[in-house]
């Protein structure tokens, strides 16, 4: 890591621990260079504006969502089990993430539009490990897909309101227990139909 991506890093953190303070709308460009110990020159060395510094903290706490999901994936050894993992923890870290940055409803429907580019990016990433485990379940013959990439797709969109859920706390029902009954109904679609007669 370079001096400047160091500091760049070290901004990141200052700005987290502002934000979950003081919530984004309090928050000001201000706050974040004295947290962050640095000049105010730094500070717009890298980035535009306190948007741009929110929207960067976002990208690097999804990012580390992302290695935590492919660290607990890999510790499983069934199709059920790596989806089930994979939706339990990703909707958990979405929760943390969003109480700590202290987004309200609201501002996460104002936030949504406005990293946009960067949230495309994620799911991209997401997409690519539904892909690996469902590949994986065909390889291992414990379930039977067409298309990897759309079946991946369409798994992502399902599970999506999963992760809301943990933003807005939408259900009274356990989570998990909704996240059983999701991974049952995928993989009843998806399991091998070897010696399954219609």
């Amino acid at each position: 890591m370079t001096n400047g991506d160091a500091k760049r890093d070290a901004i990141l953190t200052a700005a987290m621990e502002v934000f979950a303070s003081y919530g984004f709308k309090k928050t000001t460009v201000g706050d974040i260079i004295r947290a962050a110990g640095v000049s105010r020159a730094t500070v717009y060395k890298h980035f535009a504006d306190k948007d741009e510094i929110f929207d960067a903290v976002v990208e690097r706490e999804m990012r580390e969502m992302l290695t935590e999901d492919r660290r607990v994936v890999a510790e499983e050894s069934t199709t059920r089990d790596r989806l089930r993992v994979l939706i339990t923890t990703h909707a958990e870290l979405i929760r943390k993430k969003v109480n700590l940055l202290r987004v309200t409803k609201e501002r996460f429907a104002e936030i949504v539009p406005h990293t946009r580019e960067r949230l495309q990016k994620m799911t991209e990433e997401a997409t690519a490990l539904f892909e690996e485990i469902i590949q994986q379940g065909v390889d291992d013959g414990e379930i039977t897909v067409d298309d990897v990439r759309l079946t991946a797709v369409t798994m992502l969109c399902a599970v999506k309101g999963v992760f809301m859920s943990a933003v807005i706390d939408a259900w009274e029902e356990d989570r998990e227990v909704v996240i059983d009954r999701m991974v049952d109904l995928l993989m009843d679609g998806l399991r091998s139909r070897e010696g399954v007669t219609s």
